[in-house]
């Protein structure tokens, strides 16, 4: 359990995730070991609110929405005190990186832990998810689920499906650029032909390293992000480099490269790093591994 308690209350670290929305596939997310919001949290005997710390509303994504949550979770379940919470935001905001599912699932598993409610991981995934439909939320389940299992998750939102884990080869590497403004215009909202998708889960549920790179390089929607200047390019230099593949979140403010080992990665950064310093736009950087434990393990 990547959890931390002291005298001064309980310590989350909780993970990005990575949705396949430009693969045609919106409906599966990995968890990444890099970034990670933490979050600190300690119960309030003078309310029965959550509080966020002025630093925090400064700085996290929707503070709204998690405030929401965190009281609609104490009125449930009669909790007689409040909680005072301060984030670390390390995953950048409105970066397409689950900045807030992050965030929401901390906060969950944190009043959970204060309080000795004894929710399990699947109780607190339900929670979340009766509150988005209840509320018409915009948070993304999938990313939650990721965020809660770890590994490669896949949620169909639509229809409220069961989770399902999907097996993962080992030693996945990330690369991820995370840019402050979108770095391009592209319509991403297709679905993935049916092909696609048994070509993938096949080759995630065999550990073929080979078939995950042929669906990476022959994605249907891929083909068309060719003509996207900075993307076309990126992915070219990617490809050329023995990258495995490479896609982009969903508001296209982070490319996120994918490579059979940290060897492989190291060298499709130093390239791709030096193609974007010739650019105006600024980003942040950040390696990772594929996180197969998430932020709670029971």
């Amino acid at each position: 359990m990547n959890i931390m308690t002291n005298s001064t209350g309980i310590k989350i670290i909780s993970p990005a995730t990575l949705r396949f929305d430009s693969f045609g596939m919106e409906n599966l997310s990995m968890t990444l070991e890099n970034p990670a919001n933490e979050l600190i949290a300690k119960l309030d005997t003078e309310t029965k609110n959550i509080t966020l710390k002025d630093t925090s509303l400064k700085k996290i994504e929707n503070p709204e929405l998690l405030i929401s949550f965190g009281n609609e979770f104490i009125d449930q379940y009669g909790i007689e005190n409040g909680a005072i919470i301060n984030i670390n935001n390390r995953i950048p905001a409105l970066s397409g990186l689950g900045n807030i599912e992050s965030n929401i699932t901390a906060l969950a598993l944190a009043l959970n832990e204060l309080n000795k409610i004894h929710l399990d991981k699947n109780s607190i995934f339900r929670l979340i998810e009766k509150y988005t439909y209840d509320n018409n939320s915009q948070l993304n389940l999938s990313a939650i689920a990721s965020n809660l299992f770890g590994g490669c998750i896949a949620y169909n939102q639509n229809i409220k499906s069961s989770i399902q884990k999907i097996y993962e080869p080992n030693g996945l590497a990330f690369s991820i650029f995370s840019f402050t403004t979108s770095f391009a215009s592209i319509n991403d909202k297709s679905e993935c032909n049916s092909s696609d998708i048994v070509t993938f889960i096949k080759a995630m549920m065999t550990s073929d390293v080979s078939l995950l790179k042929e669906f990476f390089h022959n994605n249907s929607l891929q083909k068309q992000w060719t003509k996207e200047g900075l993307y076309s390019e990126i992915r070219a230099l990617a490809i050329e480099h023995d990258a495995m593949g490479i896609g982009f979140t969903d508001n296209h403010k982070s490319i996120f490269i994918i490579s059979e080992n940290t060897v492989i990665r190291e060298n499709v950064d130093s390239v791709i790093t030096k193609y974007i310093k010739k650019t105006p736009l600024k980003y942040q950087y950040f390696s990772s591994g594929l996180n197969l434990n998430g932020l709670y393990k029971s």
